[in-house]
This record gives structure tokens, sequence and C-alpha cells, in this order.
């Protein structure tokens, strides 16, 4: 087979950065490159020609490059939230820039996540880690996506990849399926019986029982108590004991210190707690950013109150409408008892070198 990209890319020029270059030179002479010979040989050799590529894991340059990126339209696009697990994890930055002479092309933000608390499996990931969500290619135009993808090193799994990126590079990537995550858009309600009235009868019924029920328990609503941390940990390790919760990793556990402590920059966090009888019984850690209701993590003692993980859920939904918000991102992963609420939302991933 010809070889038609190759030719190409050996006018890139590549910056040194110590040995973190040797996987991009080592592409110049690899097998296996047939989509991305035929992609960029078929009209779009203009991607390729007098551009340079630069790895980037100075810190402080990471947040300029990806500052000057990002569109910035949630919270894990801001530099702030990224930050938090990046002082908690300590990976080093490893962002992969595509130049020319005069701007910034393409960025690739990644990070190598070589102790991975879960799989054991070391690998490439976003910055910020696998728990970030609304992933994107920081492009001035998508056809340098696949080419990122073709500089990027391996093992690397990115996550949680929008449906609209998924769009528009499928005939030049192939994508698998990854978990959906769920919304509610508020723009159309104006009440939490607004919305009770979009959900199916039975859904409606169930949910207007556990309000009674929790009801009828007296709850006090405490706001903002932010040592109620040590509550949402506590349940959490103790109720996902047969498997690791995240909250076994002391980073991840430093990270949403971190988060709280890093609120009010862009982003900003609030806890929802609720007591019943003098006992503290459920919380949630909230963000909120450009129109958006994130509940990220939180904890229900529902073994002893019957319906109190819903009654919660129900209490963020009325707290996001009647604060004014747009949509509530209730985050990857169905969990349960989600989809049956809420709007599925699917995702994709890119998963490339891990050995089978």
């Amino acid at each position: 087979m010809t070889n038609i990209l190759t030719p190409t890319l050996s006018r890139i020029n590549f910056s040194e950065d110590n040995n973190t270059q040797q996987h991009l030179h080592s592409l110049l002479t690899s097998e296996g490159i047939s989509d991305i010979e035929a992609h960029y040989s078929n009209g779009l050799s203009k991607y390729i020609e007098k551009i340079t590529v630069e790895i980037v894991t100075d810190p402080s340059k990471c947040k300029a490059l990806w500052n000057s990126f990002s569109p910035k339209k949630t919270l894990f696009q801001t530099w702030e939230f990224k930050k938090s697990f990046l002082d908690a994890y300590k990976y080093k930055p490893y962002f992969i820039l595509i130049k020319n002479e005069t701007e910034n092309l393409a960025l690739l933000p990644l990070w190598y996540d070589d102790k991975n608390f879960w799989t054991k499996v070391k690998h490439y990931c976003w910055f910020g880690s696998n728990w970030s969500e609304d992933n994107t290619f920081f492009v001035k135009d998508e056809n340098y996506i696949p080419l990122l993808l073709y500089l990027a090193p391996s093992p690397i799994e990115l996550d949680a990849i929008p449906q609209n990126i998924a769009s528009a590079i499928s005939d030049k990537v192939t994508l698998l399926p990854d978990d959906s995550k769920y919304i509610i858009n508020l723009k159309d309600i104006n009440s939490l019986d607004e919305y009770f009235d979009s959900l199916k009868k039975k859904k409606r019924y169930n949910l207007r029982r556990d309000i009674r029920k929790i009801d009828t328990e007296n709850p006090k609503f405490i706001f903002n108590r932010y040592d109620d941390l040590d509550f949402i940990i506590k349940i959490n390790k103790s109720r996902f004991i047969k498997d690791k919760a995240d909250w076994e990793d002391p980073r991840r556990i430093q990270t949403f210190k971190n988060i709280i402590n890093n609120s009010g920059k862009s982003y900003n966090i609030k806890f929802i707690s609720i007591e019943i009888g003098g006992q503290l019984c459920a919380s949630d850690i909230i963000a909120t950013y450009n129109g958006t209701y994130l509940p990220l993590k939180g904890a229900s003692n529902f073994k002893d109150h019957s319906g109190l993980g819903f009654y919660i859920s129900l209490v963020e939904i009325e707290d996001a409408i009647k604060s004014g918000f747009d949509r509530i991102d209730f985050l990857q992963e169905d969990c349960g008892w989600k989809k049956p609420m809420m709007q599925e939302v699917p995702l994709f991933k890119y998963v490339s070198g891990f050995k089978t």
C-alpha cells in the first residue's frame, strides 16, 4: 500500500520537550494508518501542511492554552474545576497542541493515569480524569480531530464525548457507546407540579407518595453546611464496601475538597442536607454554572427512611426551578432510577491501544 500520509507528516516540525515527543516521531514509520491517510489525502491536505506539533506539560502554559481554547459553556470546561483534580492527583498534564506560524489550531488535553484506583490499567485519558463529562476536542476546525487522535499516545480512553462531536467525525473515527447522561430541561417548567406533569402516571404517583411519607417525618433542611462532606464520604464508603467506591481513593476526597474551596471563581457550590429527628440523613453537593444545576455527589440513609433518595432529588429539582436555572444535569449513569424521570442524552467514547 502506498503511504500517502507519511511524506506529508514528515514536513511537520515536532517541538522537543525531553522525551515526550518519542511517540510522535515513531508515527512517521508506524503501520496501520490507512484511515487517516484516506482522510487527509482526500482534498484535505491543507490541514497537515506547515504545522507544528507540540507537547505541553507545564501547568501554567496548559492553563493559558485551556483558557484560550475552552468555550467555557459547562462546568467541566472551566479551568478551576479541572484544577481541583490536578491539585489532588498531581498528574503531569499532557497537552497535544497543533499550531502553524500564526495561530494555535487544535488542542487535545490529556494526562497519564498511572495509578488507576479501579482498573489498575495505566492509560491516557482526558485531563482531569475519566470522571469528567462534557468533553470536547478543542479545535478551530473539526478536521483536526482525527489528526489529534492519530497523534495521541496509547493506550488511551476518552469518555463522555457528546453526540454532535461523534456525528461530525463518525466517518473518520470509530467511537463506542458510553454511559448516557441524564438532564431535565427547565425552561418551560415553572413548578414541581409542572415537572410531575411531564412524567408517566405511575412514576408521578410513586414520587408523590415518597414526598408524603418523608414529610410526615418532619424533615429539616440545612443549606451550605460544608462539613457534611464527611457524612457523604462515610455513607458511600459503607454502602459500596463490596465494590470500591471512589471515596476509597484519598485523591478523590481531596478533589472534592478542592472543588469546594475553588467555588466562587467561575462556578458555585452549595450543599443541601436533611435532618430527621435531629439526625443527618441526607446530603448532596451541588454545583451551579452558566444556567445549569449539577448534583455532583451525595448520600442518603434510605434504609431507615424509605424514599429519601428520591425525596432529596425532588428537593433539588424544586430548588433549581425556583432559582431560575435552565436545566439540571444529573450526570452520567442511570444508577437504576434516572431514566423514567429525565431526558437521556447519549454519549460516546474513543478507546485505543488496550491489550485484549
